[in-house]
């Protein structure tokens, strides 16, 4: 490889590394664990989202005796947006009510679609308080930080 090869390639993977970094130090500033509440219709859904310094992220939501789980990567694609990107989610089966015809039916695993993760809009209203807006779906939350 010629000299200014070399040194092209070096700057290419200079530029690659200090992106990767930018990226890391945006989401790691939301790393630790958050909690807080969400309504969906009628129902209120306790949140608790736990970001790890490399923006990996797992979320929980329960509701009564109900619980769902998503996992994945978080990024922040623009200033006051942030994004999930979602690669794990549990139950992985749901109980689902087939009818047989006139009366009666049964119970058999149904596979639910995969989370769609979203894009937020955030607004901090102090260090540890935030404010997500669904940018696509719509809904809103407020999450504090916990740890």
């Amino acid at each position: 490889m010629t000299g200014w090869r070399q040194a092209l390639a070096a700057l290419a993977g200079a530029v690659v590394l200090l992106a990767g970094r930018a990226v890391l130090a945006q989401s790691g500033f939301w790393a630790g664990a958050w909690r807080g509440e969400a309504r969906v219709g009628s129902a209120t859904m306790l949140v608790e989202l736990v970001v790890q310094p490399d923006g990996t992220y797992v979320e929980t939501e329960r509701s009564g005796s109900m619980m769902t789980m998503q996992s994945g990567q978080v990024r922040l694609p623009a200033a006051g947006k942030i994004a999930f990107t979602v690669t794990g989610w549990q139950p992985r089966t749901t109980p689902a009510y087939h009818a047989l015809g006139g009366a009666g039916g049964f119970y058999a695993p149904a596979l639910p679609s995969k989370p769609p993760g979203g894009v937020w809009r955030y607004r901090f209203t102090d260090a540890d308080t935030v404010v997500l807006q669904g940018a696509g779906l719509g809904g809103s939350m407020m999450l504090v930080r916990v740890r």
